[in-house]
């Protein structure tokens, strides 16, 4: 393996395309949760790394024969670990548990879309993730841009902010918006940016939770770092916890 770590985009076709290629997590995508067969341990129609999905329409993908194809990626040190995106609880727990009765390589990262906007994954995903060890790697932590204060609840000021998302978009919701409403408060009071305060919010979430940064520009990265230097305290995790707060059943 080399010294730095790959993530990219993989399209894989055949072992062969992996020879020289340094992977540190295999993320398997783009599954069909119907099988009765848990299909994540056969990476079915497609793989991807971290930063990256897969092609899910691709005919030539990874072939879906037992749990053979990842092991052996794992076991000839082509791949460090297998992970696997935007999944239901049942398959990967399923998955799991019938790796470490035969024998496989077991998922060791979760990457599911959650945020101060996208509590959904408290029902099942975060706990399962939690019981079974899993580091969770979110996506969209910053709501699609909902969480970052750029908007307002003005239509006006909205389509200035971003023309290219409309304010009827979903995440523009009334519920959203009182949730930035509060990230801009806790902002004012800790004199942290808004980024920082809804990526805290979930780095400081129970388990191993590790973000994934979706910033464009080179100081919006730099801010979003910036999180690492400090965190939000008690009184400010109850705050944001009950403006955010989601049924759990």
């Amino acid at each position: 393996m080399g010294d730095q770590p790959v993530h990219r985009h993989l399209g894989l076709r055949s072992r062969g395309e992996l020879d020289g290629a340094g992977i540190d997590v295999l993320h398997a995508t783009g599954e069909d949760h119907r099988q009765p067969f848990p299909p994540a341990l056969r990476v079915g129609h497609g793989a991807g790394i971290i930063g990256g999905d897969a092609d899910q329409d691709d005919p030539t993908a990874l072939p879906t024969h037992g749990g053979g194809l990842v092991d052996d990626l794992v076991r000839s040190g082509k791949v460090n670990y297998i992970g696997i995106s935007d999944t239901p609880a049942w398959v990967v727990s399923q998955a799991n548990t019938l790796a470490d009765l035969r024998g496989w390589s077991r998922f060791v990262g979760l990457q599911i879309e959650y945020s101060l906007i996208q509590r959904t994954p408290e029902r099942e995903l975060l706990p399962m993730a939690r019981a079974l060890d899993i580091t969770v790697t979110p996506w969209a932590v910053l709501g699609g841009g909902v969480l970052t204060g750029k908007y307002t609840g003005d239509p006006e000021q909205d389509e200035q902010a971003d023309r290219k998302r409309t304010p009827s978009e979903k995440r523009l919701s009334k519920r959203n918006l009182a949730i930035a409403e509060v990230v801009k408060q806790v902002s004012s009071e800790t004199g942290k940016s808004p980024s920082q305060i809804a990526i805290n919010w979930v780095r400081q979430q129970p388990g191993q939770i590790i973000p994934i940064l979706g910033a464009r520009k080179a100081e919006q990265l730099v801010d979003n770092l910036g999180c690492l230097e400090w965190s939000l305290s008690e009184d400010h995790l109850a705050k944001l916890d009950e403006v955010s707060a989601c049924l759990l059943y």
